[in-house]
């Protein structure tokens, strides 16, 4: 429940006058605690109209206005309400992670009942009927909580119960087809394992709104008497009482993350002296670093702890394995490593960047079976990374990994010869080359169109993955809830690009098209602020770029966004796949 506006609860009588402001201008954020609005950069439109701190939503006009929460429901029990005005046509309802990350969604009529894993309710004067003037996918309108659809100041409800994998909608605190959240009875099904935003949809409000209240506001920016109903953690401010089990959707009722990212992913920086040195401040003694000179035009070196110190390779050449001695990395230390004189990782006055990953505490080897490979791992289950040295047989076969959940993104090399890199990105019938910018291309002899499963990947006869003899090494990932995400978008070549959600604030992103665009690397320490334009190219030895004309993105509490038209990564339709590492987890990031 708010409390008095301008009141000192300390007891020192420090209270300020209040002036032009009421209850309904006070919400319940503090700085250990942040409720959702609607998110002002997930695909705006430009007649989409944002106000009252962005809890309110109008269409000025335009054809339908879509409007996303700033945080995803993955797990538990969320209750959220809404309150409208005299509407004309509005939907409510929830929007899948993957339609919000692809291309956002319209409740719009052609889409009434086409997207399987997104629900609404339409409401306004249409009232039920048959086709398009029903409630979005689930085949039901609000008609039977009563039949005036064009009253003011009526309060939808959601309750969303991932627990069960169920959806309820309620009006004036009745649900629809008697569901009972509180009971588990009678809600719509939906999928348990996708990630959801609560939405709405609005076509030709040019003075009505919908009015969201995640807990933050029960007076629904004054159109109603705030009723001060908590939840079960006694967080929220609600207008009626939520159904027992469910909670507000706010930072301190979200799950406590798993992973600590800092333990786990770090870039360090540092200028070169050409001697040398030992470089801290890593946080963690890494296992995988990727080394690039800013400044000059240097490979990109890549060691870990697998292969030995002593061995590099390069993500923008094709090289084997290459051994520098005291030119090169010399040791993995507790704090961080220790280099040699090279100019790649030690040029005079040059600034060097250097990301680090931790991937277990120990190496276990496997055995070659019949055509699966034999090698080593060393991974770390929990942050869902692991690198594996293998030796292949020439036929297709299986890898193991040492992962609990099948790997996302891998990055594979040949390390006695040179060979193009392989990339595996999700899609078993194509792989992607990590030196060059080529695009795509399909082929079975890589992947054997097989997916990997949580125990091993498969590769098939392409040289770059599996010839008989020759020994590879392969970095493996997969998405971590609070540390790391993994996945695809769709650009637009708008300078307003596409917002892409990851739960977390990032603190390294890595970008690339399918079609033949450069590997793009950002991170949050060679750009402090926002907007983030200083950039490497994973597939060039190229110093850093930092003009406009490229590639930028907004890093924000919640994920990026991108603020440039182009086709390197925000290309018309095009389909980027991303790579993304936490700073912070949404529950502890700080807005941006």
């Amino acid at each position: 429940m708010a409390y008095q506006l301008g009141l000192d609860r300390s007891g020192n009588n420090n209270n300020f006058t209040v002036s032009n402001m009421g209850i309904g201008d006070q919400m319940l954020d503090s700085p250990t605690n942040n409720f959702p609005t609607f998110n002002p950069i997930a695909y705006p439109t430009t007649h989409t109209t944002l106000s009252e701190g962005n809890l309110s939503v109008k269409d000025n006009g335009g054809n339908w206005s879509q409007a996303y929460v700033t945080q995803a429901i993955t797990s538990g029990k969320i209750y959220v309400e809404f309150c409208m005005g005299n509407a004309d046509n509005m939907f409510f309802g929830i929007t899948s992670e993957t339609t919000h990350n692809d291309a956002g969604i319209s409740f719009n009529n052609s889409y009434v009942g086409s997207q399987a894993n997104d629900f609404g309710f339409r409401i306004g004067d249409y009232g039920s009927g048959s086709g398009n003037n029903e409630g979005y996918s689930t085949g039901g309108s609000f008609t039977s909580l009563g039949t005036a659809q064009s009253v003011a100041e009526h309060i939808y409800q959601l309750a969303i119960d991932l627990d069960n994998a169920k959806l309820y909608f309620g009006k004036q605190n009745t649900w629809y087809n008697s569901g009972d959240p509180a009971a588990g009875s009678n809600g719509i099904s939906i999928s348990a394992t996708e990630a959801y935003f609560v939405t709405v949809s609005i076509q030709n409000q040019n003075t009505n709104a919908m009015v969201l209240n995640a807990g933050q506001d029960s007076s629904f920016a004054s159109i109603k008497t705030s009723q001060g109903n908590s939840d079960g953690n006694n967080e929220g401010d609600f207008f009626y009482s939520p159904p027992a089990g469910f909670l507000a959707l706010c930072t301190k009722n979200l799950p406590e993350p798993t992973v600590d990212p800092k333990n786990h992913f770090n870039t360090v920086l540092w200028t070169g002296n050409a001697t040398a040195r030992s470089i801290t401040g890593v946080g963690f003694k890494p296992d995988f670093l990727w080394i690039k000179n800013r400044a000059a035009a240097e490979n990109h070196s890549i060691f870990d702890v697998v292969r030995g110190v002593d061995l590099r390779i390069f993500s923008d050449t094709n090289d084997a394995d290459d051994d520098r001695g005291a030119f090169g990395l010399r040791t993995f230390d507790s704090d961080g490593f220790t280099i040699g004189t090279g100019g790649e990782l030690n040029g005079n006055t040059q600034a060097i960047v250097a990301w680090c990953w931790k991937a277990g505490n120990a190496n276990t080897a496997f055995s070659e079976s019949g055509n699966n490979p034999a090698g080593t791992h060393r991974a770390n289950v929990a942050a869902g990374f692991s690198i594996v040295s293998y030796t292949g047989t020439g036929a297709a076969g299986t890898v193991a990994h040492g992962l609990s959940a099948a790997p996302e993104l891998m990055l594979i090399k040949n390390r006695d010869v040179a060979d193009a890199w392989a990339v595996y990105y999700g899609d078993n019938t194509d792989y992607m080359v990590l030196d060059t910018n080529a695009a795509t291309a399909d082929a079975a002899t890589y992947w054997n169109d097989t997916s990997p499963t949580s125990s091993v990947f498969t590769v098939n006869t392409a040289h770059s993955v599996n010839a008989d003899g020759e020994k590879y090494i392969a970095y493996c990932w997969h998405s971590v809830k609070g540390f790391s995400k993994i996945g695809t978008y769709k650009g637009n070549n708008n300078a307003s690009g596409p917002f892409v959600f990851t739960g977390f604030r990032p603190a390294f992103v890595l970008l690339k098209s399918i079609s033949s665009n450069s590997w793009v690397i950002i991170d949050s320490k060679r750009d402090t602020h926002n907007q983030s334009l200083k950039r490497l190219y994973a597939d060039s030895n190229e110093a850093e770029y930092t003009d406009t004309d490229d590639t930028i993105i907004d890093i924000v509490s919640n994920g990026f966004k991108h603020r440039l038209a182009g086709a390197n990564a925000n290309g018309d339709a095009d389909t980027i796949v991303y790579l993304a590492f936490a700073e912070t987890p949404i529950k502890y990031s700080n807005p941006r």
